[in-house]
């Protein structure tokens, strides 16, 4: 009779005695490296003498997941969320990192060197992501929001030679993760031909004066 019981109470609790099906996960990367958009004159003019210095882009601890974030303008901008069955296949920051290293070697020919070797380089980027989501300013109508703080340093005497803001912002195609990570994309695409366009005219700046320094 308990058995009974207990077997009833299970049915009417809705508990299944077989394993439960899972929503799969989507994960997202930043897809393929964006192609150099500068011609080749262009290129040939970048840099290509000095030793640079790319170190890991930091972040924010709750951006420090592979969590694909997105926040609520019209309800509570201050309050943060993350998709539950999609994902990024690595944090934000290291998928910057490794994009970053790759445009700059793609659209310079210049040799990167990883922070073990920071002692040959001539000059250090350093970079703070300061936000990477989604914007919802309606139900059905969003944005994403990259912002990324870059500093140009002297690795000799690790003096700040520039430093800069970029804050990109565009219009997502579907109010949802899919469209949170193709904007992401497109975003983080055109935040590197700033970057580089940035870091390109700095350098080459740094360079013309020490060549005036020692032509003088």
């Amino acid at each position: 009779m308990r058995k009974i019981l207990i077997l009833i109470m299970l049915l009417l609790s809705g508990c299944a005695v077989g394993p439960r099906s899972e929503v799969p996960v989507a994960i997202y990367d930043l897809g393929l490296v964006h192609s150099p958009h500068v011609a080749d004159a262009v290129k040939s003019s970048r840099v290509e003498t000095v030793n640079l210095l790319v170190a890991e882009v930091i972040s924010p601890i709750w951006l420090d997941s592979q969590a694909i974030r997105y926040r609520f303008a019209y309800h509570n901008s201050s309050q943060s969320y993350a998709y539950a069955y999609s994902r990024w296949i690595a944090a934000p920051a290291v998928l910057l990192t490794e994009r970053m290293r790759s445009r700059i070697v793609t659209d310079t020919d210049n040799k990167v060197i990883r922070d073990k070797n920071s002692a040959k380089a001539d000059y250090g980027l350093y970079t703070e992501l300061e936000e990477f989501s989604q914007v919802f300013d309606a139900a059905d109508n969003s944005h994403v929001v990259i912002s990324l703080r870059a500093h140009l340093i002297e690795q000799r005497t690790r003096l700040i030679l520039a430093q800069h803001r970029f804050h990109i912002n565009i219009t997502a195609l579907t109010p949802d993760a899919t469209g949170a990570v193709t904007a992401l994309t497109e975003g983080t695409n055109e935040l590197l031909d700033n970057l580089l366009d940035w870091l390109t005219k700095e350098v080459a700046n740094r360079k013309l004066s020490a060549q005036s320094v020692t032509d003088n």
